[in-house]
């Protein structure tokens, strides 16, 4: 549903008189929106736009922007205007901002992004006057300059100034709340939220410090907003790269787990009893406390743990796999037919496109199909000649392989996507590492597809020995796919960037 336009528009025009009150030359305007209106919305508050000194350099910039629905800050517009008995023009700054109505459930939730959003207009105009590089100034229009550690500290402590900003004024344990949120938004499978983004939580602690200090020393002639810049530029310069580097090792290994249904309390044992490294550990601490979780020992687990020892996940892999192929042999070997390997590699692409990499060896299922429809049923050596075309086959993509390969399709869930033949086949086309997923996504799938039709998969009386597979999942096809994977860097590099 969201919340009603006008309620919001005037809670983000005390923000705006609160931040100027304290920012004498900062404005922010707030074209707020809902759904499908945004366009005919900023027509409306064309003229208000222009009465403001950038308001001529600003308006194009809200055009441009016009076609999206989502929240957002454009920006600093700069204008100048002679103050009163004085010949020199002043520059005056007006903060870009748009914002969606439909985006928030409650006025809490509102006001503490719009405040979080409020933040970077005031980070920037501190660079900008401070001329530290840290912006791009193009036809007097200031937009950030930043890279992914400069990012996640500017959110950081954007979530600080309005954590601070709401407690003071009168919002119980903002602090915690906001926490809260952050560290459960971590462990969740939240699309197009970027959690290692938002790294409030490694900050808490001394955030908590710091406002506690503030209250004992207040001081009632600054004003709330003037408190909380000073608490936010404070944390931020607490912070080197180091930690926050630190904070996205976990987060990127937590949304892993949380993407293939793994709840927080798994995840958080994960990390806290699997991982060597102090700070992945610590992090885990904190976000127990900020969920109020319990943790318990860490018993043996069946799934891929991503916070634990690389040697100990390829293990489990392997094992998984030679386990499932096995299964598959033995019912293709008493059925006398190989539709139990289709079965299973169609299984496994399904687990595999909802974050499961462990026991994932399709293309070599596959190979295994083919052996076996060419083998010949009587000979004693049949068995021993599909295992051995199976385990060659799943050398072909080796767990650092698949551990990658993991880590870029969970990317691709975070965004919305679906994993499927042709979200792989568009990838693959940009790295053809990916190549042979897609390759056996597509045979998989086409293959289960058909046997479901002629209804093989029903075992009463069916003939199935004139169901032939189609070449493609033959030797000489798959070898195409194979130097991709004598050279494991593109996934890495995909993964870098």
């Amino acid at each position: 549903m969201g919340l009603e336009r006008t309620a919001l528009e005037h809670a983000c025009n005390v923000i705006r008189r609160q931040i100027q009150d304290e920012v004498k030359d900062l404005t922010l305007f707030f074209v707020v929106h809902d759904d499908r209106d945004r366009s005919e919305t900023l027509g409306r508050e064309e003229q208000l736009i222009l009465d403001h000194p950038a308001g001529e350099i600003a308006f194009p910039i809200f055009q441009k922007h016009k076609q999206s629905n989502r929240t957002e800050f454009l920006g600093l517009a700069i204008g100048h205007q002679k103050k009163k008995l004085s010949l020199k023009k002043h520059p005056f700054f007006l903060g870009l901002y748009f914002v969606n109505a439909s985006d928030y459930e409650t006025m809490e939730e509102a006001r503490e992004h719009i405040y979080h959003l409020a933040w970077h207009a005031i980070e920037l105009l501190d660079h900008y006057k401070a001329e530290n590089k840290s912006y791009e100034l193009t036809d007097s229009i200031i937009t950030p300059l930043r890279n992914p550690v400069s990012l996640s500290k500017s959110n950081m402590a954007a979530d600080v100034f309005a954590a601070v900003t709401l407690q003071l004024q009168g919002n119980n344990d903002m602090i915690g709340s906001l926490a809260y949120k952050r560290a459960h938004s971590t462990l969740s499978p939240t699309p197009y939220y970027k959690a290692e983004q938002y790294p409030y939580i490694i900050a808490i602690e001394t955030t908590q410090q710091i406002f506690d200090e503030l209250k004992e020393n207040f001081n009632a002639k600054i004003r709330v907003s003037g408190h909380a810049i000073k608490v936010a530029r404070e944390v931020y310069e607490t912070y080197n790269d180091q930690p926050i580097k630190q904070w996205w090792s976990f987060c990127i290994r937590a949304q892993e787990m949380a993407w293939m249904g793994r709840n927080p309390k798994e995840i958080l044992t994960a990390a806290l009893y699997a991982s060597e490294d102090p700070y992945t550990r610590s992090i885990a601490y904190l976000i127990a406390e900020a969920l109020n979780i319990d943790l318990q020992t860490l018993s043996a687990v069946s799934f891929y743990n991503p916070f634990t020892d690389q040697e100990a996940n390829e293990r489990l892999h392997n094992k998984t796999c030679e386990e499932s192929f096995q299964a598959a042999l033995s019912q293709a070997m008493t059925t006398n037919s190989y539709y139990a390997f289709i079965q299973e590699a169609h299984a496994q692409n399904r687990k595999l496109a909802e974050g499961y990499p462990i026991g994932w060896c399709a293309h070599a299922i596959l190979k295994a199909a083919a052996a076996h429809k060419n083998a010949d049923p009587e000979s004693p050596e049949t068995r021993d000649l599909i295992t051995k075309i199976f385990q060659e086959a799943q050398k072909e993509i080796p767990w650092k392989i698949m551990k990658q390969v993991n880590r870029q399709l969970m990317k691709k869930r975070r965004q919305g996507y679906q994993i499927n033949t042709e979200k792989l086949e568009q990838m693959s086309s940009k790295f053809s590492s990916l190549s042979i997923f897609a390759h056996t996504f597509k045979t998989a799938t086409r293959l289960y597809k058909r046997a479901e039709k002629k209804g093989l998969f029903d075992r009463s009386g069916i003939d199935i020995s004139d169901f032939t597979l189609p070449g493609d999942i033959e030797k000489d096809d798959m070898t195409r796919y194979g130097a991709a994977f004598r050279n494991p860097d593109e996934i890495q590099k995909t993964e870098d960037a």
